[in-house]
């Protein structure tokens, strides 16, 4: 949200469904828009890319994993500035233990 994104799509397992659901919905608390697709088998990230090819369409996106937090000073101006790009792509990565 901090990078103005206020479409997003959540894939998850089928057993998860109803869990993020009942947690999220459809995001309008928020001012954002929540949908849900099912990725029924652990077949790696790109999959994602096929799952939401129909959400995606020709707009620009962007890919986070469930398990990170992406939050920091001075980390707005950042995601913001490169929500911006037109070609190419950004990776953020951090250095874990």
């Amino acid at each position: 949200m901090l990078a103005g994104i206020r479409e997003i799509l959540l894939i998850c397992t089928p057993k998860d469904l109803d869990k993020f659901k009942d947690l999220l919905g459809n995001g309008k608390n928020w001012g954002i828009s929540i949908s849900y697709k099912i990725q029924e088998k652990p077949n790696g990230i790109a999959e994602s890319f096929i799952i939401g090819e129909d959400f995606i369409s020709n707009s620009n996106v962007c890919l986070i994993l469930g398990d990170n937090i992406f939050y920091g000073q001075g980390f707005t101006p950042i995601l913001r500035k490169s929500s911006q790009i037109s070609r190419g792509a950004i990776i953020f990565a951090y250095k874990v233990s």
